[in-house]
């Protein structure tokens, strides 16, 4: 573990690569609708030289992953920044449940060590009906910039 974590504070010097993906079917009909967004980064330490670090590492595979629901402080407290960013952003609509799934993979290898980090954030929208009329629905779209800057624990 503490190899772990000093690689990953070793990794603003190597070249991250990282994605994001945001999934949602709002339902104007109904009071929440599903969502999913999964965040992916992979980022390399790079030990051509070898040494130190090399020699901790090499050969060693670690993978840590687990789930929580909106039961975990952590992930109530994920909820109510989320929640906070969103109505700092100007949008009425609430995340009500989440759950969070994340899977972290470190490969040592000869010249480089991988790590690979995933969290999935799958969850439920509610209050995004700005106005509805028998012809027209008026839907808040302003809950899309889900961050937070808060350290958030979650076991």
């Amino acid at each position: 573990m503490t190899v772990l974590l000093a690689g990953l504070i070793v990794f603003g010097a190597s070249t991250p690569v990282w994605a994001a993906q945001m999934d949602a079917k709002i339902n104007p009909n109904t009071e929440t609708s599903p969502f999913k967004i999964s965040y992916l980064k992979t980022f390399f330490i790079e030990y051509a030289d070898g040494g130190n670090l090399f020699d901790t590492l090499r050969g060693n595979e670690w993978t840590l992953s687990n789930t929580a629901d909106s039961s975990d402080p952590g992930v109530q407290k994920l909820i109510n920044e989320l929640n906070k960013k969103i109505f700092a952003d100007g949008s009425q609509a609430r995340v009500s449940d989440l759950n969070v799934s994340y899977d972290f993979h470190l490969k040592a290898r000869n010249i480089n060590t991988s790590v690979d980090y995933r969290v999935i954030l799958e969850g439920e929208l509610t209050n995004y009906v700005i106005t509805k009329d028998s012809q027209r629905t008026l839907v808040d779209l302003g809950w899309r910039g889900f961050s937070t800057d808060s350290e958030i624990v979650i076991d």
